[in-house]
């Protein structure tokens, strides 16, 4: 039994999203803090993480130790 996400799954979904920008204000409700049109301030995801591990994390995901 897994305690996370795979790291292989973390590193895919940062391949495809680092480009992308995201707002680190929004509600920690929302499950993807992509920036909106109401976002005020907006950093790319590249910026704040290097790997997938860091992606998962940043987005509130837990990451498989395994």
């Amino acid at each position: 039994m897994h305690d996370g996400l795979c790291v292989d799954y973390c590193d895919k979904l940062f391949s495809v999203c680092k480009g992308e920008y995201f707002d680190p204000y929004i509600n920690k409700n929302d499950i993807v803090p992509f920036c909106k049109s109401d976002s005020l301030l907006c950093s790319r995801i590249d910026e704040k993480a290097s790997n997938g591990a860091e992606f998962c994390k940043l987005l509130g995901l837990p990451v498989s130790k395994l």
